[in-house]
């Protein structure tokens, strides 16, 4: 580059000195710009990076308050972190927490998207966590997170990604406040994802595998890892019907609806999980459901109770359970149908380190 830049000069040294100041000060935007100073922080605060950028954070955060509940609080209390102010939903905790955690002490700071300024200044936290989506963050109300970064830092991360990311931006984040090590979280998830292969037998790679979601207009799709029922059997390494992996590209974002009950054929696989919860549990009661080759094989996990959370404690549970259906199933066939040709699924190497998961996941189920 300098010597790209000695050449030119010398050229427009030719040219006078106008021409010199003009062209060399545009030939100044091709340069690299010197990089700007990074953000400095007072003593006791760190910088940490979030969905919108750098923010100062304490250096071990003590009292933490998560305005959302489901894509910030129960990552920081997956990690044992603590948190003295969680956001709730109709006045109450979400159920999807309380199974998970004990919530009995904590305190209700108002809803997930319209927090109660005074309640969480009465807390005195010294950070505050948001749910953080596309270099975004959202209030209700106007201020709102204006008078909360009045109270202190607020941090908004990106829960719609691999668990992998979103629990190691958390554990950097709290630091030395973390009392629940992350490691051994993903070391027994490993293991349930070892137990799910094996239970399927030598052939669980060319295992194929649907879920069945009722919608408002028949059927739902959904992508290989926008649900956790999904994102977990992509990483046991089946391979997905053609619906799935239709709705798992970029441009459909995790999610395919509108197909008939007519079109339940669709959905033949030789593994059939049911998502038979909201309204849609007669859905594995249907003439149709009931007709497909794996139902009649009795080769189905039936999921009767939502699952959200993208946080190993509720992928461990979720997996655990899906384990013990595929337990109850005797002489598991994978050739009840064809095999895709074209295939989304997880490497072997991949599943019991760290597997690829969709940027474009939900994590809503």
């Amino acid at each position: 580059m300098l010597l790209l830049y000695s050449t030119i000069k010398e050229y427009l040294v030719r040219l006078g000195k106008a021409s010199i100041f003009v062209l060399i000060s545009l030939l100044a935007g091709l340069l690299p710009v010197a990089a700007q100073d990074k953000l400095t922080c007072a003593e006791g605060f760190r910088v940490f990076v979030d969905a919108r950028g750098e923010v100062c954070v304490p250096q071990t955060p003590k009292r933490i308050v998560a305005t959302h509940d489901v894509n910030a609080g129960v990552q920081v209390l997956s990690l044992g972190g603590p948190l003295v102010g969680l956001a709730s939903r109709s006045g109450e905790f979400s159920p999807d927490i309380v199974k998970y955690f004990d919530l009995s002490d904590m305190e209700d700071i108002g809803g997930y998207y319209e927090p109660n300024i005074e309640h969480v200044l009465n807390l005195q936290p010294d950070l505050i966590v948001h749910e953080g989506y596309s270099g975004t963050l959202y209030y209700s109300g106007e201020g709102t997170l204006a008078s909360l970064e009045a109270i202190a830092p607020v941090v908004a991360i990106d829960a719609f990604r691999p668990i992998e990311e979103v629990m190691a931006d958390y554990q950097e984040l709290l630091g030395d406040s973390v009392t629940i090590p992350l490691d051994d979280q993903q070391a027994e998830f490993a293991d349930v994802i070892t137990d799910l292969q094996a239970v399927l037998g030598d052939d669980w790679k060319h295992v194929t595998a649907s879920l069945l979601m009722g919608s408002e207009t028949g059927l739902a799709a959904w992508g290989p890892t926008a649900l956790v029922p999904n994102d977990i059997m992509t990483r046991v390494g089946v391979s997905w019907v053609a619906p799935q992996i239709e709705a798992g590209k970029e441009e459909n974002g995790g999610y395919l609806g509108d197909f008939s009950y007519e079109e339940t054929d669709l959905f033949s696989a030789d593994l059939v999980l049911v998502y038979a919860v909201d309204g849609t549990e007669e859905l594995y009661d249907t003439p149709l459901v009931q007709a497909l080759p794996a139902v009649k094989a009795g080769q189905v996990v039936l999921l009767d109770e939502p699952y959200f959370g993208n946080h190993y404690p509720n992928y461990i549970a979720v997996a655990k359970n899906i384990l013990v259906d595929l337990q109850a199933i005797e002489n598991f066939n994978t050739d009840i149908v064809a095999e895709p040709e074209t295939q989304t699924t997880a490497s072997a190497d991949a599943t019991t380190d760290a597997p690829n998961n969709e940027a474009t996941a939900t994590k809503a189920p």
